[in-house]
């Protein structure tokens, strides 16, 4: 990740998204305390499935969820969406997401109405309110 010393500086943090091809995953820290608001049932009686609508490399929604390779499998289902085709691959071999598909999650990916328990909103729509999207 950035250099923590230099974490406070947002020209620091910049830099390291925009070497991520402009990708702002959200940093660990900021995820577990997110994980604090929330308490999934931990049983397999009750699914969860959860929507990360722009996934990047999972490790920002696997953080909220409580989520690691090592309790993979449980009663909660991770899917995502990835802009980029490369990341989507890598994504979707963790063994914590169900599936990982590359598309925009803004312009014409379809989601069935009651399918998920949870939706993890890390993307940015400044892409599209910029250009008069709303």
């Amino acid at each position: 990740m950035y250099n923590t010393r230099l974490r406070g500086s947002g020209f620091s943090r910049t830099r390291y998204n925009e070497e991520k091809m402009g990708a702002y995953y959200t940093d660990r820290a900021h995820c577990v305390s997110i994980s604090g608001l929330f308490k999934f049932p931990n049983t397999m009686e009750q699914e969860v499935c959860v929507l990360e609508p722009s996934i990047g490399d999972g490790s920002a929604v696997a953080a909220v969820c409580g989520m690691s390779p090592m309790n993979a499998g449980g009663n909660i289902k991770v899917f995502g969406v990835e802009l980029d085709k490369q990341v989507a691959r890598e994504t979707a071999k963790k063994g914590y997401v169900e599936e990982c598909i590359c598309a925009d999650f803004t312009d014409g990916v379809k989601i069935s109405n009651n399918v998920f328990s949870f939706v993890f909103p890390t993307f940015s729509l400044n892409r599209r309110v910029a250009s008069g999207w709303r």
